[in-house]
């Protein structure tokens, strides 16, 4: 839909659009018919469940649309900008904005812990199973069966103890860390990871820890290009990527943890970082860096005088 969006973005605008389109019954009306109207009824139907994060959402794909509309010179007006949420339509629960709390470093210590032991049991089914053989022809070929099943146990598990350590070291994304290439790991031995970001295009290097450099030494290549293709695959889809957040959601569940997402691992490493700085040079720093002015209105003081 536009060009500088990334195509998790544009796909989900055109989703949405979508949807809009169709519950307005609007499909085939020109853009330049449309009316603030058409979208207000829409993003303010008190009938719908919708949160307040989630309406901006609607409201920011919305107007996405008639940018592109707008470059195209298919509009001369855009309707969307005379369009605003009413909050009178909401309730109490629908306004509140959701409480976004970090991983604790205790949370990701038991995830970690959890994911290990997985991978450690599903490990020695394995080895039961290659000790176990069979000689007849329909056992072998149910014995192959359940090694394939295995092995696909095993990428999940490694796959999501691989994202989880990656994750709480750096603060990838999601979406880079599955779509990880082994040139990235190039300069692994002097503990660097190097990669072109999907959602900003910006090339950017980690130091990694020792132990994780162990730890992806030993993952098994079973692509000559992606660490995990299997996961690139999913989140290189836009109609399925949303199923790798699902899977670490109820992953999270199953072992205790609750209410957090993939991203909240990005808080965890913010939050530790800013735990471990001197708070009085990074003060220092903003000092110099920020006019009087500036500084009074990040303390909410009325005049420079006050600060």
């Amino acid at each position: 839909m536009v060009a500088s969006k990334s195509p998790k973005t544009v796909a989900n605008n055109v989703l949405m659009v979508g949807n809009w389109l169709k519950d307005a019954r609007i499909e085939t009306l020109p853009p330049s018919s449309v009316t603030a109207r058409h979208i207000a009824h829409w993003i303010n139907d008190p009938t719908r469940g919708w949160k307040r994060s989630y309406r901006h959402v609607l409201l920011g794909s919305v107007r996405t649309f008639f940018e592109f509309c707008s470059a195209q010179g298919w509009i001369v007006a855009d309707p969307s900008r005379l369009v605003a949420l009413d909050y009178s339509c909401m309730t109490h629960e629908q306004k509140k904005s959701p409480e976004k709390m970090p991983f604790t470093e205790e949370e990701v210590k038991h995830l970690i812990q959890e994911l290990t032991g997985a991978l450690e049991r599903i490990a020695r089914k394995a080895e039961l199973k290659a000790v176990d053989e069979r000689t007849d022809e329909q056992e072998s070929e149910l014995e192959w069966i359940q090694k394939q099943k295995l092995f696909q146990q095993s990428r999940y598990v490694l796959f999501w103890l691989f994202a989880v350590r990656l994750a709480a070291e750096t603060g990838l994304r999601l979406s880079d860390i599955a779509a990880l290439e082994w040139r990235s790991l190039a300069r692994m031995e002097a503990g660097k990871l190097i990669l072109w970001m999907e959602k900003t295009n910006q090339r950017i290097e980690h130091t990694i820890s020792p132990a994780l450099q162990n730890f992806i030494g030993d993952i098994p290549v079973v692509d000559a290009d992606y660490v995990f293709p299997e996961q690139r695959s999913v989140i290189k889809d836009p109609a399925k990527r949303a199923g790798l957040s699902v899977q670490f959601a109820r992953l999270c569940e199953r072992v205790g943890i609750k209410d957090r997402s993939f991203h909240r691992l990005r808080h965890f490493k913010a939050s530790h970082d800013f735990a471990k700085m001197d708070k009085e040079a990074l003060a220092a720093k903003l000092a110099q860096a920020l006019s009087m002015e500036q500084i009074a209105a990040l303390l909410g003081h009325a005049s420079s005088k006050t600060s």
